[in-house]
C-alpha cells in the first residue's frame, strides 16, 4: 500500500521520525510505503496442570497451578513496516512493534521496562509504552548484488534454525545486526554475511559477543519448481557471553553458560513441486564446542503436501530432533541436543505452549524475569503430523493429528536433562521415564472476510503421555487431557 509522506503525516503520527527523509529540500519527494499486521487472540486452555502436584524438587516435569488448573488470556499485537524508497537503488526498511508478540496481553502493561505497574478499574494504561523499532536496515542494489546493512530479518529453508517470523500469528523472529550480500548468477545465489546478535558493554577484551559468519549457496529454478541450498554458519560466542542457549553453567543451573560457543552448522534444505505434490526437507548438522564440551548433532524435518483439487489439500510433517543423553554427573561428556526455532511449531498445543510457565510472572516490572508461555521449541522428539484442509469460497476448514515420542528419557541411576528447564537434574533418576510425549487432535475453521482480514476459531485436544507426567519420585503426576480453544482475528495491510 503506497501513500505520500504528506498523507502519512496526517494519519500516522509515528511517521514523524521519517519526515526529514521523506520530504527532502529538493522538489522531488521520496516514496514511503506502508504495510503491517494486526492480531488479537482470545484463548481458553483447560487442564494444563494436574489437580494436585506430586512435587519433589528433584528435577521432574512438574507443572504447578496457581489457583486454577485452567487458563484464560487474550493477546494483542500490532507491527508496522514502513519502507522509504530513496531511489531506484536504495531503500530503507524497518519494522516497528506496538506491544510484544510474546507478552502482549489485554489489560496489562507491556513488559520490558522498569516502571510502576498501573491497575485502574476504569481504564487500561500502558505507562507511556513506546513504539519499539525491532528492525531497521538499508538495501543497496549494486552491480555485485543486493547489499544489506542494519538490523535485518534472517530466514533459511523451512525455518528450523533461522526463521524470520513474518506471519501474522508468528511470535518469534530471527533478527540480527548484519552485513549481507546477495549476489545472483543465473539461478544461483551466493550469500556471505556477518551477523551479531549480542554485544554487551565491552568493546575490547571480554566483549560478551555472539556472532555468526555465514556463507549461503542457494539454487532456484522456477521452471522446474525447485529450490535448494546449503548455508555454512560459524556461530561463535566468547567465554563470558551472557546469551543463554541452555540453562547451564558448568553444572550450576540457572545462569548462562560459561565456556563459550564455537559451532559450525551445515544447514541443507530443498523444496520441490512434482505435479500435485509439494515436498520440502531440511537437515541441519552441528559440529564444534559448546560450553567446554564437544557438540555434535544432526536433525531432520520433512514436509509433504498433496493438492488434490481446488478444494482439498492434504499435508504431513515428520522429523527427528535429538535430545541430550543422560550423564553420571552434571558435567556431560558431550552435547547432542538440538532445539528448532520456536516459530517452527506443530499444532495448537503441543510444541507451542510451555505449561510449566503458565504460573510464571509474565508482566514484570523488572527486566529479565519474563517466563514466556510460548517458549516450547521442538526438541528431544520424534514427531509425525498429518492433516487436511477444505476450502469453500471464503471458508477454510482444517483438521490435523499429531503424535510425538521423546528421543531421550530419564533412566534409573543417571542425571537426566530436563528439556523444559534446559538443565540437568540435581539428583539421579529413581526410575525410568516413559517416552510418549502425547497425541493431539486439532480442528479449525477460518473465514477470509476479504483479502486483508481473517477470522478464525481453532480447537485442540492434547492427550498427554508418560513423558510430561514424569516426576522424579515414587509416583508421577496424573495429567488430564488438555483442551484448547482459540479465537483470533488477523489483519494484513
Amino acid at each position: 500500500m503506497k501513500i505520500s509522506a504528506r498523507f502519512t503525516m496526517r494519519f500516522f503520527p509515528i511517521a514523524l521520525a521519517l519526515i526529514p527523509f521523506a520530504v527532502p529540500t529538493t522538489a522531488s519527494a521520496m516514496d514511503l510505503d506502508w504495510s503491517g499486521q494486526f492480531r488479537a487472540e482470545a484463548v481458553m486452555i483447560n487442564n494444563y496442570a494436574p489437580e494436585a502436584n506430586v512435587t519433589t524438587g528433584q528435577g521432574g516435569y512438574e507443572v504447578n497451578q496457581v489457583g486454577s488448573k485452567d487458563a484464560r488470556f487474550q493477546t494483542l499485537f500490532l507491527r508496522l513496516r514502513p519502507k522509504l524508497i530513496v531511489n531506484d537503488n536504495v531503500a530503507i526498511k524497518s519494522e516497528w512493534w506496538l506491544g510484544n508478540p510474546v507478552t502482549g496481553f489485554y489489560g496489562s502493561d507491556y513488559p520490558g521496562s522498569s516502571r510502576s505497574d498501573q491497575r485502574y478499574y476504569n481504564s487500561t494504561f500502558s505507562g507511556g509504552s513506546s513504539i519499539s523499532a525491532q528492525r531497521f536496515w538499508a538495501e543497496f542494489l549494486t552491480d555485485l548484488g543486493t547489499f544489506q546493512v542494519g538490523r535485518a530479518p534472517i530466514h533459511w529453508g523451512l525455518g528450523l534454525i533461522h526463521n524470520s517470523g513474518d506471519g501474522v500469528f508468528d511470535r518469534y523472529q530471527s533478527t540480527g545486526d548484519t552485513f549481507r550480500m546477495i549476489s545472483k548468477f543465473g539461478n544461483f545465489a551466493v550469500i556471505p554475511a556477518h551477523t551479531k546478535y549480542n554485544y554487551g558493554n565491552a568493546a575490547g577484551g571480554s566483549g560478551y559477543t555472539l556472532s555468526e559468519f555465514s556463507l549461503g549457496l542457494r539454487y532456484e529454478n522456477p521452471d522446474e519448481d525447485f529450490e535448494g541450498g546449503v548455508n555454512f554458519v560459524r556461530r561463535i560466542a566468547d567465554a563470558q557471553s551472557d546469551s543463554v542457549w541452555i540453562n547451564y553453567n558448568g553444572g550450576t543451573a540457572g545462569t548462562p553458560g560459561v565456556g563459550g560457543m564455537n559451532v559450525t552448522i551445515w544447514d541443507i534444505y530443498g523444496k520441490k513441486k512434482v505435479g500435485k505434490f509439494d515436498f520440502g526437507i531440511e537437515a541441519p548438522i552441528f559440529n564444534g564446542d559448546l560450553i567446554g564440551r564437544t557438540y555434535k548433532a544432526f536433525a531432520l524435518a520433512v514436509e509433504l503436501k498433496y493438492r488434490a483439487n481446488d478444494s482439498w489439500n492434504f499435508f504431513a510433517k515428520a522429523g527427528k530432533v535429538p535430545g541430550q543423553p543422560n550423564s553420571p554427573s552434571s558435567n556431560p561428556e558431550k552435547w547432542t541436543m538440538v532445539m528448532f526455532h520456536p516459530n517452527y511449531r506443530l499444532g495448537l498445543l503441543m510444541f507451542n505452549y510451555n505449561f510449566a510457565n503458565f504460573a510464571g510472572n509474565n508482566n514484570p516490572n523488572t527486566a529479565g524475569t519474563v517466563k514466556s508461555i510460548y517458549d516450547n521449541p521442538i526438541t528431544n522428539a520424534r514427531y509425525l503430523m498429518a492433516g487436511a484442509t477444505l476450502s469453500a469460497d471464503k471458508w477454510k476448514f482444517t483438521g490435523s493429528f499429531i503424535t510425538a515420542t521423546a528421543d531421550r528419557t530419564a533412566e534409573t541411576g543417571q542425571l537426566f536433562f530436563n528439556s523444559r528447564d534446559r538443565a540437568y537434574s540435581s539428583v539421579a533418576a529413581v526410575k525410568n521415564q516413559g517416552a510418549s510425549i502425547g497425541t493431539e487432535f486439532d480442528l479449525g475453521v477460518a473465514l477470509h472476510w476479504d483479502e486483508f482480514t481473517t477470522f478464525a476459531l481453532d480447537t485442540g485436544l492434547l492427550v498427554q503421555g508418560d513423558y510430561p507426567k514424569f516426576v522424579n519420585g515414587a509416583s508421577d503426576n496424573e495429567l488430564k487431557s488438555v483442551l484448547g480453544i482459540q479465537a483470533s482475528i488477523g489483519v494484513r495491510f
